[in-house]
């Protein structure tokens, strides 16, 4: 045995056979697991030297003269107590010079880490088509993942403490420690109060980043690397978009937010909600800068009679059901039939203005704000689907009202950036702007273009052909040409603003609120203006800065 001892067994030997004696061996693994034993012969020399066999009264089982409960106590001896296997000290016994497992550890349930559970890996996502769709778009290739406020980012799940195990010496064995994972939340994303999920606290992108620490935020832009074109598939994201290339022939790109091409643009389709920057050039390619600000001024149009004809509905409402009253009619049976015929007859309008507010919707590539959403839905159902239930209810009908005079009001005094949103580019050609701000051209200048505007026109260089519409004033470093016949460009603005010229040829047609002219002659640094009290067109020198 590894101590020196023996452990010796008496017996009968059969005859003419010398006399042995066995020697317990007993190993341990490293880790303590498993124990193994081996009874080994040897020739007996005089006397028995050793220990007598563990007694318990019992004879000897075989020619090893050891019994298994033999066996338990001797092992003990050498701190071997746990997890014996009685068929293996069976076998023990009755086979020497054989070494056998007879004792088997628990190893230890190692518990689990924490961890984070990511619920967005693409930050791009393929877009599928069922095998029964009839109609494929191939330039629709993938969907940037975005989130909405209150999202579920992640799960944190907690660390799973392990479970001891047991030597075969009967000491336990502790399980390697768990640790929770660190999360940190950044911009736009934050932990739920019971710290199991990682929530989005504003609308846009999530992002993860991990190593040590796991890291989100959710940012309201995303960066395109590299072109526009088949491969990447058209873009659309409802926050800031910058493109680190061209914008290719066939393509659109849709931001919610501003949108930068740091290349050109070229047979494209760019809208954004805020303003649009191209770097280069932009060629045959539709440009809306401010389209939900656009998208609210539509609606303002619409919404201003909408809100005189039902005032004036309500007012008839209100002789109607009184009439009802007065003659003893039970208004709940003949007032819907009776609201139906008089929106039929005398404010078929109301139906007709709603439908032009849905075409509006229905055109909108972003998302309609709910308060206009909402206003749509309840109208339609009022006045082009003649629901009977709310038709009996002049209540529903003074909720609608409100709601229309409230979206009125919200928009009039709405400021913001999305309202002055506006386009900058180096140089345009054969292309449209149009935005609720201002424009303004920093490169060569304009060919055969149209802009449309909210605010000013500024063009540093030339305008060459194509039309201005401005709501501000206009500012063109030269407009026109000497060399080409016919009119070579038109501008219009409203009577209260001014187009100024570094140089200006006769073929550039002017429009100051009603009334159109044209210079008789090159002028160079002049401006043109309503003077109110000729009630004329006017001009006078302009001091370029």
């Amino acid at each position: 045995m590894p101590n020196g001892e023996e452990y010796q067994a008496g017996g009968g030997f059969p005859e003419g056979e010398e006399p042995r004696e066995y020697r317990l061996d007993v190993r341990i693994s490293s880790d303590g697991m498993q124990a193994q034993a081996r009874l080994s012969a040897r020739k007996k020399e005089g006397p028995a030297g050793g220990r007598e066999q563990a007694g318990t009264g019992a004879p000897p089982s075989s020619e090893t003269g050891f019994t298994p409960e033999a066996l338990k106590e001797a092992l003990a001896q050498e701190k071997v107590i746990f997890g014996l296997e009685e068929q293996a000290l069976r076998e023990l016994c009755a086979t020497p010079n054989q070494w056998f497992v007879v004792a088997r550890g628990i190893p230890p349930r190692q518990g689990q880490n924490g961890f984070v559970e990511y619920h967005y890996e693409e930050i791009l996502k393929p877009v599928v088509y069922q095998e029964n769709e009839r109609q494929v778009d191939y330039r629709e290739r993938y969907t940037i993942q975005q989130v909405e406020e209150g999202t579920v980012i992640a799960t944190i799940h907690p660390p799973v403490p392990g479970e001891p195990g047991i030597k075969v010496t009967g000491e336990q064995v502790a399980p390697k420690p768990v640790v929770p994972a660190v999360v940190k939340c950044r911009e736009g994303a934050s932990l739920s109060p019971d710290g199991t999920r990682v929530i989005a606290r504003t609308k846009g992108r999530p992002v993860y980043r991990w190593g040590r620490e796991h890291i989100f935020q959710v940012e309201n832009f995303y960066v395109h690397q590299g072109p526009v074109n088949m491969e990447s598939g058209n873009l659309y994201f409802e926050g800031d978009l910058i493109v680190k290339g061209d914008v290719e022939e066939g393509m659109k790109v849709l931001a919610g937010g501003d949108l930068e091409i740091h290349g050109s643009a070229a047979g494209a389709n760019l809208k954004a909600g805020g303003n649009i920057r191209l770097h280069q050039n932009c060629i045959q390619t539709q440009v809306q800068a401010g389209s939900v600000g656009l998208f609210m001024m539509d609606v303002h149009k619409l919404l201003v009679p909408l809100e005189t004809r039902l005032e004036q509905l309500l007012a008839a409402s209100r002789q109607l059901q009184k009439a009802l009253q007065e003659r003893g009619q039970h208004v709940g049976e003949r007032f819907p039939v009776l609201m139906f015929t008089l929106i039929k007859v005398k404010f078929a309008d109301l139906g007709e203005l709603l439908e032009q507010m849905r075409k509006l919707e229905t055109n909108m590539e972003f998302k309609v704000p709910e308060r206009i959403a909402g206003i749509i839905d309840r109208g339609h159902r009022f006045f082009n689907l003649y629901d009977p239930a709310l038709l009996q209810d002049l209540q529903a009908l003074e909720g609608l009202y409100r709601s229309i005079e409230k979206a009125r009001q919200e928009i009039e005094k709405e400021e913001t950036a999305r309202s002055r949103a506006g386009i900058t580019a180096g140089y345009v050609q054969n292309s449209k702007l149009t935005c609720p701000g201002d424009i303004l051209i920093t490169g060569p200048g304009s060919y055969q273009s149209h802009f449309v505007c909210g605010g000013t026109v500024r063009i540093e260089r030339l305008f060459r052909g194509g039309s201005i519409e401005a709501a501000g004033d206009v500012y063109i470093g030269e407009a026109g040409s000497d060399s080409a016949s016919g009119i070579q460009g038109v501008i219009k603005i409203p009577a209260e603003s001014k187009v100024h010229f570094g140089k200006v040829f006769s073929n550039i047609a002017i429009k100051i609120g009603s009334t159109s002219f044209n210079f008789d002659s090159t002028y160079h640094n002049i401006c043109a203006y309503w003077d109110k009290e000729a009630q004329a067109p006017a001009t006078r020198p302009w001091f370029r800065k």
